[in-house]
């Protein structure tokens, strides 16, 4: 696949239909794709394809991972600990889930390898980044954490009072890892991409 005409600033990948970051890098001018459900099924090979002749043709300089947290959230280790059924529940779906592992170490290695950044989001406490075979990723990202109540403006719907969604983004960008809310709020207004 040729790439097409400029870089593009960010993809987003494994995202809602309505995720935030595209919306604010194209509110800011800048060029952004999603790929998400809608987009295709990255656990299809199509799926797969679809998706990297999308990073080949735009070449995105940031590449923002989001896998499904579900099963390796802080709140799957405690229903999983309510029986063994649901232990082995818990366990086939990461087990089935472990493509979407897989495809971020690739999609690491691509950017790395074309000198561009990646960032992988999961929440805090994900059994996700305890897997084994994110050493690399781990080896060569830093860790950035922050709060949804402050990032994102999370709010309860009944009291509207802020909520701790703790997250953490394995990222290759040198300015998350140093404090992350003294970033504008939305990426790409005072740092460059």
């Amino acid at each position: 696949m040729k790439p097409m005409g400029t870089q593009w600033t960010v993809g987003e990948v494994m995202c809602s239909s309505n995720s935030p970051i595209t919306q604010q890098v194209l509110r800011c001018g800048h060029s952004a794709f999603r790929f998400g459900l809608e987009q295709g099924d990255l656990a299809t090979s199509t799926g797969r394809s679809e998706l990297f002749t999308l990073i080949a043709r735009h070449r995105p300089k940031h590449l923002w991972y989001s896998p499904t947290c579900g099963p390796w959230s802080s709140w799957s280790q405690l229903n999983a600990s309510r029986s063994l059924h649901h232990h082995q529940l818990y366990q086939q779906m990461r087990k089935d889930l472990q493509y979407q592992i897989a495809l971020g170490i690739v999609l690491y290695r691509r950017q790395m390898e074309t000198g561009n950044h990646f960032h992988w989001e999961q929440p805090q406490k994900s059994l996700m980044f305890q897997n084994p075979n994110l050493a690399e990723v781990h080896q060569h990202t830093q860790a950035c954490q922050f709060d949804m109540c402050r990032a994102g403006s999370l709010v309860d719907p009944e009291s509207q009072l802020p909520m701790k969604k703790g997250m953490t983004i394995l990222t290759t960008f040198e300015p998350f890892s140093g404090d992350f809310m003294d970033l504008p709020a939305t990426i790409g207004i005072s740092i460059k991409l």
